[in-house]
């Protein structure tokens, strides 16, 4: 394994495979839950690994998204920092509709403005200086709504046949 690499986990990540993912990926940009965040914490603990995190949160309040709803966050801002053996260092979105790229800014937008509001009711040591929001299609509204990571993967393939076509 390369230490240069560093690998994001983007997908869902059930508990009972969070040890495993711990083995290899640096960051984890989809915690959608507090119970989830706790796991990631005490099995970081045990393994001796401090994880990167972005907390999911899902500002469209779309059924079919996971995440957080904006108002637990806020209400519980107080006990990100009892985590102590993970770093949480900001927050994620998918837009809520696909195609809708009007949608997609008041999403991004919403969540820089959470973020902003979590900000005023941390410690300085959790920053929340990430918000990963965007994909190929919407990356450059999230750009423009504060994006600091975007997730672009069907752009870098587009037009790039698969060796497996026709077969």
């Amino acid at each position: 394994s390369d230490p240069s690499i560093v690998w994001h986990l983007i997908g869902p990540l059930q508990k009972n495979k969070i040890r495993k993912t711990l083995q290899y990926a640096t960051w984890i940009q989809s915690v959608d839950s507090w119970e989830l965040l706790a796991a990631i914490d005490r099995i970081a603990a045990e393994e001796g690994v401090r994880p990167t995190l972005l907390l999911e949160v899902n500002v469209s309040q779309n059924p079919a998204k996971h995440g957080f709803a904006p108002d637990e966050l806020l209400a519980g801002a107080g006990r990100l920092a009892e985590f102590r053996h993970v770093a949480i260092r900001g927050l994620m979105c998918m837009a809520g509709w696909e195609g809708d790229l009007d949608g997609a800014r008041r999403d991004f937008r919403s969540l820089r403005l959470l973020r902003d509001g979590l900000r005023a009711k941390l410690p300085s040591e959790l920053p929340l200086d990430e918000l990963s929001m965007g994909m190929s299609g919407d990356f450059e509204i999230a750009i423009e709504e504060g994006a600091t990571m975007v997730r672009v993967g069907s752009l870098l393939f587009e037009g790039i046949e698969s060796d497996t076509a026709g077969a």
